[in-house]
Parts: C-alpha cells; sequence; structure tokens
C-alpha cells in the first residue's frame, strides 16, 4: 500500500505551523509515507502570507511554497500534491484538491464568495472539497455551529489533532450522507511525526498529483491510515 496524508501544515504559508518544508518532506520520507497534499491554510484562515499583497503576488507567493516541496519531494522520489485548506465561516474549514495555481489566478473574488459558490467553482475546474474536522470546536472559533455537508465530496473521518469522540461524529456523517473519507494528520510540526500520532490514506498504487489523488479517494480500495497516540 501508498501512504498519503491529505493534511499537512508547513511554517511558510500557515502561521500556526513550525517546520519549512524542506523538513516536512524528509520526515515524512522517513516515517515511510508515499507523499502528502500540502494543504497550507488560505486567504481566510490561519495564513502567514501577506493579505495586503495584489491577489496575483498572494496567490504565487503561496503556490511558491508548494513549488519548494515538490522540488524536494522530486529529489527523494516522493509525491507532494498542492492543496488548500480554507476557512468557511462558522469556524469550518475546507480541504480543496486538484486545484491548481492557474485556477486560484482565475478566481481573484474568492475572499469575496460564501462557502457553496467556491466548492461550485472547485467542482466546475473539476477540482474535490473534502470537509475538513467538521466536528472541532476549540474556544477560538466562537458560537459552535453544526456542519451541513451539502456541498462537499468527503469528510474528514479521522484528524490525527482531533478528540475522538470528533472523529467519531465525522465518520458517522459521512456513511449518514453518503460522502468519501479522507485521514489526515493535520501535521503542524514534524514532532508530531516523532510522537506517532498521524493519519492519511492507503492507496493501492502511487498517486503525483490532484487529479490521480482525487481518482484514488473515490476507488473502494482506498483504505485509512491511522497510527494513534493519546491526545
Amino acid at each position: 500500500m501508498f501512504i498519503y496524508d491529505t493534511h499537512v501544515h508547513s511554517r511558510v504559508c500557515s502561521a500556526c505551523a513550525h517546520d519549512n518544508v524542506q523538513d516536512l518532506v524528509h520526515a515524512y520520507k522517513g516515517a515511510g509515507y508515499s507523499g502528502f497534499v500540502l494543504t497550507d491554510h488560505f486567504y481566510h484562515g490561519n495564513t502567514r502570507v501577506d493579505r495586503n499583497l495584489p491577489w496575483e503576488d498572494f496567490v504565487r507567493t503561496y503556490h511558491d511554497t508548494y513549488l519548494e516541496a515538490k522540488r524536494v519531494g522530486d529529489e527523494l522520489d516522493f509525491d507532494v500534491i498542492f492543496g488548500l485548506e480554507e476557512w468557511v465561516g462558522d469556524g469550518k474549514e475546507y480541504l480543496l484538491y486538484n486545484i491548481s495555481l492557474e485556477f486560484l489566478l482565475a478566481n481573484p473574488d474568492i475572499p469575496h464568495i460564501d462557502r457553496a459558490e467556491l466548492a461550485r467553482r472547485v467542482h466546475a475546474a473539476g477540482g474535490f472539497v473534502s470537509y475538513a474536522h467538521p466536528y472541532r470546536y476549540r474556544d477560538y472559533m466562537g458560537k459552535y455551529v453544526e456542519p451541513e455537508f451539502g456541498d462537499v465530496d468527503a469528510v474528514e473521518i479521522y484528524n490525527a489533532c482531533n478528540h475522538p469522540d470528533e472523529n467519531e461524529r465525522a465518520d458517522a456523517a459521512a456513511k449518514e450522507h453518503g460522502l468519501l473519507f479522507t485521514c489526515g494528520s493535520d501535521l503542524h510540526s514534524v514532532r508530531q511525526i516523532e510522537s506517532g500520532n498521524m493519519a492519511g490514506v492507503m492507496l493501492t498504487h502511487r498517486v503525483t498529483d490532484g487529479a490521480e489523488l482525487v481518482a484514488a479517494l473515490r476507488e473502494p480500495e482506498t483504505r485509512p491510515y491511522i497510527k494513534e497516540n493519546s491526545i
């Protein structure tokens, strides 16, 4: 099986992360992963990229982090795939897969559209939306709001940084709504790899880009990868 983490953050673009992409790639390779999706926080999330930049500069700065990660990954025969995590209101976040720099450049009004329109455009471009940690609640989120699943393709049924009950509810929601699943470490530090608290998806074959990843997520042979340590 080939193991891919679908939820990873670097310090260059995510203000809450601690490690550069070079260290992330080496650490994941050493842990036996085949690759990961770099899903740094985007415009409305906890991004480190300057929102005062013109849209094209903002997007290219964000995407350059992925390009550097991919460069290192290519040297190590390790797959780095572009994605992002965007805050969509009410403390909720979407993971977007099989999108591109060109998609972001062509949609400069992303900061001003709602979650339904964001999902519609992602789908129109051939992309894929997974609901990140839908039942997570932390004090900084303000009032808790129940998730709605009408706009997404999948639910992150296991997030290594969630409490068990949050993951159990996410898994149940995916089954109830007939949705696909993703699993991710939501990694913000390589120390998490050392702790053994990790997650991802197990695929029957290697994937090298977003389109191949999305196709694999739709395959019935795809399985969760969960390596637990107590939270």
